[in-house]
This record gives structure tokens, C-alpha cells and sequence, in this order.
């Protein structure tokens, strides 16, 4: 079914002039990629945690459940959606958090969200793929400069957001796991 659901995903991101691969190579781990003008979104997990390449650079993910510390409790989260850890952003030397969720909304519906949110100061929606093998990123600014990514992942979507030091309160980048 996996890979039915994967030659789905390139077909759909042929048609619409979108780059992607994918491959399986054992139920511990899956990854996904894709690409459009802008970016490149692309996602490789394992049993407790992933990596995304967001349009701010690549994100190691630790999915211990715990948000970093200093994370904003007002962040805005989609409905059905619970902390799944935070991350590390590769490259940078400070002024970034990274806060991981799960969400049982589609990748779409939680791209969305974040993209219709005039109070984020949206820009630069990107997507890529389809109801089983979604990809996404928007820049946000507003209150909460940064970013969020949108993947699913063997069936659970996840939200990596990215926050700047001036919209998360944080002057250091945290990593857990």
C-alpha cells in the first residue's frame, strides 16, 4: 500500500511540475522528498525522531514530547494537535527554537491554517503532494517570525515550527535527544 501511496505522490508532483523521490527501505524507517521553485522539503524518519529540510535550513527532530524550553504557550496550534518535541536547526549558531506537534488535521488543513492567519503575517506558502504524502512550509512573521513545515509521515502529520529569537523570547538554539 506504501508504495502505491508513494507512486501517487510522484505522479501528482510530476503533474504539477514539482521535483520529489521516495523510497522505503525498512518499516523502522521512511522518507519522503520534495522540491518546488522556492525550496526543498524533504523528510526522513525513524522511530523517535526525523529530519525535514525546511526553507530555513535542516531540522533534526527528537520526538520525546517535550517542547523546548522558553516555547510561547500561546503559539498558535491547530485544533487536535499535542506537543511532540522540538529540534535543532543544522547550520545555526543561535537566535532559533524549534517546537515539533502532532496533529490528526491533514498536512493541507494545518498548512492552511497557518497560511490564513493574517496575525502571522503569512508569505511563501509552498505544498507539495497529496492526502497521504503532504509536504509544506510559509514563512511567518507578525508576532512569531520563522517559519512552519508540514509533513506526514507514516500516516501522522507533524508541524515544525521555527522561531526566530525576536518572535520566540530566545536568544539560543535548543536541541533535545
Amino acid at each position: 500500500m506504501r508504495n502505491v501511496a508513494t507512486a501517487i505522490l510522484i505522479a501528482t508532483l510530476a503533474a504539477t511540475g514539482l521535483g520529489a523521490c521516495s523510497s522505503d527501505s525498512s518499516s523502522d524507517s521512511t522518507s519522503t522528498s520534495a522540491s518546488t521553485d522556492r525550496s526543498s522539503v524533504s523528510t526522513s524518519k525513524s522511530s523517535d525522531g526525523f529530519s525535514i529540510s525546511t526553507p530555513a535550513g535542516e531540522v533534526s527532530v527528537s520526538l520525546s514530547g517535550d517542547l523546548p524550553p522558553g516555547w510561547p504557550s500561546d503559539f498558535p496550534l491547530p485544533k487536535k494537535t499535542d506537543p511532540a518535541g522540538s529540534g535543532s536547526l543544522g547550520g545555526s549558531s543561535s537566535g532559533t527554537m524549534v517546537g515539533v506537534f502532532s496533529t490528526k488535521e491533514s498536512g493541507s488543513d494545518a498548512l492552511d491554517f497557518y497560511a490564513g492567519d493574517s496575525s502571522l503575517d503569512p508569505s511563501a506558502k509552498k505544498s507539495a503532494g497529496g492526502s497521504s504524502n503532504f509536504l509544506g512550509s510559509v514563512d511567518l512573521g507578525g508576532s512569531y517570525p520563522g517559519s512552519v513545515t508540514v509533513g506526514e509521515i507514516s500516516g501522522t502529520t507533524y508541524i515544525v515550527a521555527i522561531l526566530n529569537s525576536d518572535g520566540a523570547g530566545s536568544s539560543t538554539t535548543t536541541t533535545k535527544g
